[in-house]
């Protein structure tokens, strides 16, 4: 894309609610499985209902082609693990020279040499591990940081034997009390290992378990991410800040080369505009809070969904700035503060929250909050 702004590719008929432009980004969810149990994810996969989880049917995939290598960015996931996909390897095959357009979010944990020297070969356009802390990364996700640093260096030294500049190499850093002062050590290791983005949001609580880390109870955060975003960039790292309510957040930088998150001034929430989520069942999904459409791409064609009457009144709405039913507080949009006051699932604990009480792992959360910006 020649903008990194979301709203400069969006063609849009305001009287209508009528897209004149395709998505410009899909995220498929190629499978729901995963491989960790993270106590801040919002499936649970330490349940029966987690680990019954399905993938996306290849016939599925299929259908989805001549859209999915049109588009400007292809993420192959939403919540689950994409390396388990039973036919990963065949997607990036059919995909073919759109491979410089996906990019996907993994915890890591299944990339294996031959994988990581295909997707070299392929030049995915970037691949993000999600790390939350040299020593929070166990207690959080259940998989030692040193086992993600080494997969970190797997990539590097493949782009260097093959003399690529592809894939971008990045991290997912969810932030919070008891990982906050581990951000910038950890981008000063990774930057020698090729990683050239960090993306930092804050927590959005799920669980009761989760209840001690609001981030926005700590002082000086929005110090902190400055602080780290301009140290990030002598080391060569673009540190993006999204989904939050401090002054480093993206919304509020002029020179923004990537924006991650919905905000937009023109249409209130770019994402019914700018892009489509299909789920493992083949589920439409309008945006990043998890707005369901009831349409299913197994029945319907995307020209029947992308400007059906329910998306074209969804789209009014935003851009008349009525933020209502699921939209009201959106965490993605609003920046989280709201979930941060009460778990999102009052009385539900994750299955795996007992990492959380591992001494010497509590938060440290300061006595004077941090203000917003």
């Amino acid at each position: 894309m020649s903008s990194p702004r979301k709203d400069d590719h969006i063609r849009y008929e305001p009287a209508s609610g009528r897209m004149l432009s395709p998505p410009r980004q899909f995220f498929l969810e190629l499978t729901g499985r995963c491989n960790l149990c993270c106590v801040h994810c919002p499936v649970d996969y330490g349940t029966p209902e987690g680990r019954a989880r399905g993938e996306l049917p290849f016939a599925t995939f299929e259908k989805l082609l001549p859209w999915l290598r049109e588009a400007h960015g292809i993420n192959l996931n939403i919540v689950g693990e994409p390396l388990v996909y039973s036919r990963f390897v065949e997607v990036l095959e059919r995909l073919g020279p759109a491979c410089e357009r996906a990019h996907f979010n993994t915890n890591g944990v299944a990339l294996t040499p031959e994988l990581a020297r295909e997707l070299v070969r392929r030049r995915l356009g970037s691949i993000v591990i999600s790390i939350d802390g040299r020593e929070s990364n166990a207690v959080l996700r259940g998989v030692p940081y040193e086992l993600l640093r080494d997969k970190l260096a797997l990539l590097d030294a493949e782009k260097r034997a093959q003399g690529a500049a592809q894939p971008i190499l990045g991290v997912a850093f969810t932030l919070m009390p008891r990982n906050r002062l581990e951000l910038r050590p950890l981008v000063a290791e990774l930057a020698q290992l090729g990683v050239q983005a960090v993306h930092v949001q804050p927590l959005m609580i799920f669980y009761e378990g989760l209840r001690g880390e609001n981030i926005y109870a700590c002082a000086g955060v929005d110090a902190l991410l400055q602080e780290c975003k301009a140290y990030a960039a002598t080391l060569g790292v673009e540190m993006v800040v999204f989904r939050s309510q401090w002054s480093a957040d993206e919304r509020n930088q002029q020179d923004v080369r990537l924006q991650l998150g919905p905000y937009s001034e023109t249409y209130g929430c770019s994402d019914p505009y700018f892009e489509m989520k299909i789920l493992h069942t083949g589920e439409v999904q309008a945006c990043s809070r998890g707005l369901l459409t009831g349409f299913d791409v197994n029945r319907l064609t995307l020209d029947e969904v992308w400007n059906h009457p329910w998306y074209t009144n969804l789209r009014k709405r935003l851009y008349a700035k009525r933020f209502e039913e699921l939209c009201t507080h959106c965490p993605f949009q609003f920046g989280s503060q709201e979930n941060q006051v009460l778990p999102i699932r009052v009385g539900v604990h994750h299955s795996h929250e007992a990492r959380l009480r591992i001494p010497g792992t509590q938060p440290d959360i300061a006595a004077r909050p941090s203000a917003p910006r």
